[in-house]
């Protein structure tokens, strides 16, 4: 039998900084409402508030935000926001964060925090 040491071709790695927030992806009735404040039709998602595709709605309600949206801690989580690598040549930290967190606290309300996140995962 042959052993190999050194790096495999076919493993994959994923890896992220993120400023946002985190959500997790059991939670559907608050995510609902927000879909339906952003104009998102539920019934793309699932048949019913049971079955919903929480991955992919975080997913487009981030792109409705102008935000990226990333997956972490497995199935559970998606965290979004904008990486730090974003911030403009004009604006300040303080000015970067202000803006995701504004966005997020329109449409989530003002109890979801923002945050530095990382993950680095391999498959």
């Amino acid at each position: 039998m042959k052993i190999r040491v050194g790096h495999v071709s076919n493993s994959s790695s994923m890896s992220f900084l993120v400023y946002g927030a985190r959500f997790d992806c059991s939670s559907t009735k608050s995510l609902i409402k927000v879909a339906a404040k952003l104009g998102l039709d539920i019934s793309e998602y699932g048949k019913d508030e049971e079955n919903i595709e929480m991955y992919e709605l975080l997913s487009d309600v981030a792109e409705k935000l102008s935000l990226e949206s990333y997956s972490g801690g497995g199935a559970y989580y998606r965290y979004i926001g904008i990486t730090p690598s974003e911030i403009g040549d004009d604006e300040t930290g303080g000015q970067f964060k202000a803006k995701i967190e504004k966005k997020i606290a329109e449409v989530f309300g003002e109890d979801v925090k923002c945050a530095y996140h990382e993950e680095a995962y391999y498959d």
